[in-house]
């Protein structure tokens, strides 16, 4: 994986439309349909979540900084994995 943003030396100069970014993952907001898009740095959707009204935006916010946090933590696992298996 390659760093798509880093946050503590980039955040301002992150697109418009990038809320927040860390070097394995991205959240976009997308102003068309309304909805709130987190990407991994080969540019596949990770999770979405579509702003209906009952959720708050900060509250969608956390949500999408937890759940980019599970991701990096499941990469960890699955990285740790698999040198176990590959004797590193």
């Amino acid at each position: 994986m390659g760093i798509i943003y880093n946050i503590e030396t980039d955040e301002e100069n992150l697109p418009p439309n990038v809320m927040f970014a860390n070097d394995d993952y991205y959240c976009e907001y997308d102003v068309n349909d309304d909805v709130y898009i987190i990407f991994n740095a080969d540019g596949y959707i990770q999770w979405e979540y579509e702003y209906d009204g009952s959720t708050s935006r900060s509250r969608i916010l956390e949500l999408a900084k937890k759940e980019m946090q599970r991701l990096e933590f499941e990469d960890i696992e699955m990285r740790a994995i698999v040198e176990m298996r590959a004797g590193i």
